[in-house]
């Protein structure tokens, strides 16, 4: 029989609303008690206006399940993995950019019982306004005219960046790593972009190629990316949008493995890597993940992904 000590009636504790995307809204209901994992939570949902409620999915029983995670694939993350108690999920397939209303209610019928109400928007696909000010970023050897302000040197025309600018990178190549911590802002955001008149290359044979770590309101567009351990590195980074660009031949495409990154938008790219093979999996210097992401919010669609180990990965361990 179960113990006389088990604390079976659910007392409701945090209540979080998670980063809406496109289309869909996600919440987590963190609870004390409910020893034997019977509390439910019912979800409702319809568009501001509407008069009809639609019934969604209720939401999942996590109920502080433990996996054992292996050290071949983990490292140093390797070890025993507890999840929370707490119900979690998402309502699917909703309207992009519309307004919605969401009711939850929570019961146990060991005892417990509290209902929420939630007013929330799903996200538009982001656009770049028109930009303050451009700037022109041409290859080393380039000899034509040039429009100014311009620059031959990535490492100055990004320095040279502020909030609601636009770097257009014109055709060629622009070799070795580039780390940049670039702050916009959602009305003003900075833009990085293939100025349209040919490939526009960053390559570079070893380390990372573009680094944009702690970056915020950041559009990186229609470029080529050759090479490098990780194409782009975006730790840490907010408000990210990569889209329209070509990544080649790196062993991870575009990567984040830090929790605190949110609300990117990653699509019509197309990531190829360098794997010939499936197996063997563990070959020295393979291309090992086309998109690798962590954090919330995070909107990843319309991509071809060819040549890596995997294609698209979410991070398992809270860093």
């Amino acid at each position: 029989g179960r113990s006389a000590r088990a604390d079976d009636a659910m007392r409701p504790a945090a209540f979080r609303v998670d980063p809406p995307t496109l289309h869909s809204l996600s919440f987590r209901w963190y609870l004390e008690g409910d020893d034997d994992g019977d509390a439910a939570c019912a979800l409702s949902y319809r568009q501001v206006g509407a008069k009809q409620w639609l019934d969604a999915l209720p939401l999942l029983r996590i109920n502080r399940e433990e996996v054992d995670r292996d050290f071949e694939h983990y490292g140093e993350n390797a070890g025993r993995y507890t999840v929370g108690n707490l119900l979690a999920g998402s309502i699917l397939f909703l309207e992009e950019d519309t307004a919605y209303e969401v009711r939850l209610d929570l019961s146990d019928p060991d005892g417990g019982a509290e209902s929420q109400r939630v007013s929330l928007r799903t996200r538009a696909v982001p656009r770049a306004p028109a930009p303050k000010r451009i700037l022109h970023l041409y290859p080393a050897q380039f000899s034509g005219a040039m429009v100014a302000p311009s620059f031959t040197e990535p490492a100055r025309a990004v320095a040279a960046l502020k909030p609601g600018d636009a770097l257009l990178v014109h055709a060629g190549e622009h070799v070795g790593g580039l780390s940049l911590s670039l702050r916009g802002s959602a009305e003003a955001p900075i833009v990085l972009r293939g100025a349209g008149d040919g490939a526009a290359v960053f390559s570079v044979e070893t380390g990372n190629n573009l680094d944009l770590s702690n970056s915020a309101h950041v559009f990186v567009e229609d470029l080529l990316l050759r090479g490098g351990r990780m194409a782009l590195l975006a730790q840490n980074a907010s408000d990210l949008v990569v889209r329209r660009c070509r990544i080649e031949g790196a062993r991870y495409g575009i990567y984040n493995g830090l929790a605190a990154s949110e609300n990117w938008y990653i699509a019509d790219n197309v990531l190829t890597g360098t794997d010939a093979h499936w197996e063997p999996r563990m070959q020295e210097d393979a291309a090992e993940t086309g998109i690798a992401v962590f954090g919330r919010g995070h909107v990843v669609e319309y991509n071809r992904i060819s040549r890596f180990w995997d294609a698209l990965t979410v991070a398992d361990f809270g860093r």
